[in-house]
């Protein structure tokens, strides 16, 4: 069955649908991104409104431009939906965080006499996957759910363990040196404005026995370089091990190239995380700290544990660490929520100030939407949509003068290159080692995963930047 994937929220979700295109093509699938698909898999995100509304609209364009295809939404949007009992137009299948049983919906979605499907794909699933012997083991979730949009939802059970077992790939991921390296799934926070906990359930973390085999595999398979995955990777803890013992770890294997983490939230990193960061020399120099807001008051409504001045603490730890390690300046980056309940012009202002201090290399900007069973949806004092907007427009102005001032220095310089995506007659997008996103022009290796390219100028917004292949 050709199938086509799109992949909405964190680097868990993109680590997780590379392990549903996995198992799809363990079945016999074929992956596409162009042409006529006869599955689509939207793997959706629920963090905020926008992400929801994003895979409805997709759902939609999806239904409407291949009316044949059998459409199948998965993940946190479609877990809400379930808890909720409500339907979904545009879906054949809808599954929450039981999404790697998609397999088994999708063939009693075949089964069903009247299922849409075209003439190719009528045969059962079962005649070209292996045995289930060879799918990720059993969990505590209910049965999948194969629904049309009159059907009734069933629920998954708050986190579906499948995630933490067997995740190396069984295939190459395409396109790219980089693999995810899967280490933890779940959040222990209760931050006021966030659904994630409720969807993902208490914080798991694979042992490092396992962790260390899935990178021997990857690294086996051709990977240079691996992006730690998880839900709030800080949490990391596996006996005594915690987030820097497994990086360490990893650190070690002399195979290994380079190493990325995902998204760390502050309250989840200690000295400890700190002092050992100069040990992990194959880093690379970026870090995403979210910040939610430069203002005290704002982050104690938020619950989020943690004082502006303690979190510039930390980031200008983590620089002079990265300093110390490399003999550069790390990138950081964050995320910045504006329009939450009770935050005024007053408080709007001290965040400004606040984020601008700070020199992000990049500032990732969310309007407060109310997530319902969370504390900030029943809290006084909302923000109108125009006001949340036009702050918004205000922070997009910082943003760009701090992506300008941090990028900017990278003019002239020759930089390693990640390769990500390659089209033939356009240049290839890659992302650089402090993760600025780079289009790479001239002779680029079909093989090649790197690529060792001068920055020749700026891209839009100040944003990313634009290189030239130096091989």
């Amino acid at each position: 069955m050709l199938t086509a994937f799109h992949t909405f929220g964190c680097t868990q979700n993109n680590y997780e649908t590379q392990k549903l295109r996995d198992l799809l093509l363990d079945c016999g699938h074929v992956a596409i991104e162009e042409g006529e698909p006869e599955l689509i898999v939207i793997n959706s995100c629920a963090v905020t409104a926008s992400a929801e509304k994003g895979a409805d609209e997709m759902a939609g364009r999806m239904r409407k431009k291949y009316p044949e295809a059998i459409i199948a939404l998965v993940g946190c949007y479609g877990e809400v939906l379930l808890r909720g009992g409500q339907t979904f137009k545009h879906a054949d299948i809808v599954l929450g965080n039981n999404k790697f049983q998609l397999i088994d919906a999708l063939e009693k979605h075949l089964a069903a006499p009247d299922a849409k499907c075209s003439p190719t794909t009528t045969r059962s699933l079962a005649t070209t996957c292996p045995p289930a012997a060879t799918h990720p083991p059993a969990t505590t979730d209910p049965p999948a759910a194969t629904l049309s949009s009159s059907a009734t939802c069933v629920p998954a059970a708050s986190q579906s363990t499948a995630a933490l077992s067997k995740s190396a790939p069984s295939k190459p991921y395409a396109n790219t040196a980089q693999a995810f390296l899967h280490i933890q799934n779940g959040c222990d926070s209760a931050c006021s404005f966030c659904i994630v906990p409720g969807l993902r359930g208490k914080s798991m973390s694979a042992p490092p026995g396992r962790i260390m085999d899935d990178l021997k595999r990857l690294l086996s398979q051709g990977y240079k370089e691996v992006m730690i995955a998880g839900i709030n990777i800080g949490l990391y803890k596996s006996g005594v091990y915690r987030l820097i013992d497994i990086l360490s770890e990893i650190n070690a294997i002399d195979s290994l190239e380079g190493i990325r983490l995902c998204s760390l939230e502050p309250m989840s990193l200690d000295a400890g995380f700190v002092r050992g960061l100069p040990g992990i020399t194959k880093l690379r120099p970026h870090f995403h700290i979210s910040l939610q807001s430069g203002c005290d008051k704002i982050l104690a409504l938020m619950k989020r544990n943690y004082t502006f001045k303690q979190y510039y603490s930390l980031i200008t730890a983590i620089r002079g660490a990265i300093r110390e390690a490399v003999g550069a300046t790390a990138a950081i980056s964050t995320d910045v929520i504006v329009g939450f309940p009770g935050e005024g012009a007053g408080e709007f202002i001290e965040s400004c100030e606040n984020i601008a201090k700070c020199q992000f290399s990049d500032i990732h900007i969310f309007k407060y939407s109310p997530r319902a069973g969370t504390i900030a949806a029943g809290m006084p004092n909302h923000v109108s949509a125009h006001q949340k907007s036009a702050r918004a427009n205000v922070l997009e102005g910082i943003k760009m003068q701090a992506c300008y001032d941090f990028n900017n220095r990278f003019i002239g310089s020759t930089e390693r290159v990640t390769i990500q995506k390659r089209r033939p007659g356009v240049p290839a997008e890659g992302v650089t080692g402090h993760n600025i996103k780079i289009a790479v022009s001239g002779h680029i290796p079909t093989d090649a995963g790197y690529v060792d390219a001068i920055v020749t100028g700026l891209g839009k917004s100040h944003g990313s930047l634009i290189g030239k292949s130096i091989i």
